[in-house]
């Protein structure tokens, strides 16, 4: 929908990849779930290769990118 607004935040992997693999996306959100104390699943994988994830019913694409400012890998959960 043009205009709309969908909420996105961040989780970080926690340590240095070369490149994150789907399984390490898949870890690092079901840790910061359950850290959370989030309900989640996940519900496939986009045209672009990212997870779908369900987290307290809203649905997210976790797009893996490169933090250039603090050089490291991080996961950006924006609503889809």
């Amino acid at each position: 929908m043009k205009g709309k607004r969908g909420r996105t935040f961040f989780i970080s992997y926690g340590e240095n990849l070369e490149c994150p693999t789907t399984e390490a996306t898949k870890t690092a959100i079901s840790d910061y779930c359950e850290k959370e104390k989030l309900q989640y699943f996940f519900g496939g994988i986009t045209a672009h290769g990212n997870n779908l994830v369900e987290i307290d019913g809203r649905l997210y694409e976790a797009i893996r990118e490169k933090d250039a400012g603090a050089n490291t890998w991080r996961i950006r959960c924006k609503e889809y």
